[in-house]
């Protein structure tokens, strides 16, 4: 290879965002590059700089070969990469989408006599009429630490499907791949695969492999439904939302892995990203932010109708569990005094006394042991009864939880789709078509003005939603004030059956 492949010197992500330190030293002089789509750039080397690259948005083509030489390599770049040109190495830039990209150079190109230290060479030979993939299938059977984006597999019935496994993908290769989903898909007939959440690409899948330990088996690709997607050339779809998908049947019963190749090409330009703006905004299947909240705010009816059943189970449970505690508590009495009698049976037992004392002495002990052994079976099989009803409580716990972390993914699912139509990408988009046409920059003001009106409302709901919920916290403090008066109560109750167990002893 004629040049370098780098990785950012530190990155961390969490549910705020993302942050890449580039590079910790080594570098000396920065510069920010805007390319525009269809645009050639470069053409030349360096004599004493390496150059490092690093791609905010965007895709490329590059086409490298040493000063004097023949040989070329031909790469393909996209978001998130990042490599590094070594000095006396022609470079040159074909640009398939608008990009913007950091370029740092090692000493600077400002050199001290006054000259600079880039030198023309010949233009590069990359057509802009084709796209050049690459050899290497990008291949993803696992998690990753530093991912671009979130690839999802759902599988079960047409009517309910259910989440079997996620993975964490890092782009560092363009076009080509090859993913491995290896999970219990159990009964399953049905599956729905998100996957690149939050990217606007061209896909085709060349191939679905199902395989279970028997047998594999292919997906007629002609059964593979593309979700929000047009078909454009070359069997490639255009899908137009943020979060591509497709779906399919499962040809084998119990299937154990399922494998996914094809091609991909993500798409940053200005066109492609309005355009997925515009349908994450309803201009064409008429969704709206308002049908949007309405339906998060149905969604937190529902989380909020779930919690209470979960905490009218737990109240139940603790209940259950104090009473457990009383009757284990109580058993522990009796058994003391059940080791209590055995002890004193023994000890008249290793004395010599005469057989006619011995019973004599025995005889009322006896009859005391048998009660409290009877007791205590009795005791036992409320204690295993009380266990089985904690048992059934933590079964119906699970179950409510499994629906509502369903219905929490569902809600994620949406606000994520929000957090992609913030206004500052919005104000993006807007001033780059302002300095092309003002009557379409007097559109999208008017649509920002609309925007800043939603959220306005959005704030309001939100307000109100937080009153509402201190409402409910007030019933809540009320509710568990009401508890504990019963329960000191139920502690009363116990205690007076304890003295009168202890007076029949």
């Amino acid at each position: 290879m004629l040049i370098n492949i780098l990785k950012p010197n530190f990155s961390f992500e969490d549910t705020r965002g993302s942050l890449k330190q580039l590079v910790r030293e080594g570098y000396s002089q920065f510069n920010v590059i805007r390319s525009a789509s269809g645009s050639l750039r470069g053409g030349h080397y360096h004599n004493y700089n390496s150059e490092a690259f690093y791609i905010i948005y965007g895709m490329f083509e590059l086409e490298v070969w040493e000063e004097g030489g023949e040989a070329k390599e031909v790469y393909l770049f996209t978001t998130g990469d990042m490599f590094e040109i070594p000095p006396h190495i022609v470079h040159s830039f074909y640009f398939k989408a608008e990009t913007l990209l950091v370029s740092m150079y090692s000493k600077g190109v400002e050199l001290e006599n006054g000259s600079k230290d880039i030198i023309a060479c010949e233009a590069g030979n990359i057509p802009s009429e084709t796209v050049r993939l690459p050899e290497k299938i990008l291949e993803i059977d696992s998690d990753n630490d530093c991912p671009n984006c979130i690839s999802e597999i759902y599988a079960g019935s047409k009517k309910k499907l259910h989440p079997v496994k996620k993975l964490n993908i890092k782009l560092e290769n363009e076009g080509r791949f090859k993913i491995t989903y290896r999970a219990d898909f159990k009964d399953a007939a049905y599956a729905k695969c998100f996957i690149l959440n939050g990217k606007k690409i061209r896909l085709k899948i060349e191939a679905i492999v199902c395989t279970n330990e028997k047998e594999s088996c292919a997906v007629d690709s002609k059964l593979i439904k593309y979700n929000d997607a047009d078909l454009i050339d070359d069997g490639f779809y255009n899908i137009k939302s943020l979060n591509p998908s497709f779906e399919f049947e499962l040809p084998v019963a119990s299937v154990k892995e399922v494998t996914v190749t094809g091609q991909w090409f993500v798409e940053c330009g200005l066109s492609e990203i309005k355009s997925a703006y515009d349908y994450i905004l309803g201009t064409n299947e008429g969704y709206s932010y308002s049908q949007r909240d309405e339906y998060i705010k149905e969604l937190k009816k529902q989380l909020h109708k779930k919690d209470n059943e979960i905490k009218t189970v737990k109240k139940y449970q603790e209940k259950i569990q104090i009473y457990n505690e009383v009757l284990e508590k109580d058993l522990k009495e009796k058994d003391d005094i059940i080791k209590e009698l055995e002890h004193k049976i023994k000890v008249i037992s290793d004395t010599k006394t005469d057989t006619g004392l011995t019973n004599r002495l025995f005889r009322p002990w006896e009859h005391e042991l048998k009660l409290i052994e009877a007791e205590n079976r009795i005791l036992v099989k409320e204690n295993e009864q009380m266990k089985a009803d904690i048992a059934e409580c933590r079964q119906e716990i699970d179950r409510i939880g499994s629906n509502i972390m369903e219905c929490r993914q569902e809600n994620d699912r949406i606000e994520a789709g929000l957090r992609e139509a913030n206004l500052s990408q919005l104000n993006r988009i807007f001033n780059e078509f302002k300095d092309n046409t003002g009557s379409l920059f007097h559109e999208k003001h008017e649509m920002i003005l609309e925007d800043r009106k939603h959220i306005n409302d959005i704030k309001a709901r939100i307000e109100s939603d937080v009153k509402w919920i201190e409402t409910i916290r007030e019933e809540i403090y009320k509710e568990i004030y009401d508890e504990s008066l019963k329960r000191q109560k139920f502690e009363e109750e116990i205690k007076e059956l304890l003295d009168e167990m202890k007076g029949n002893v």
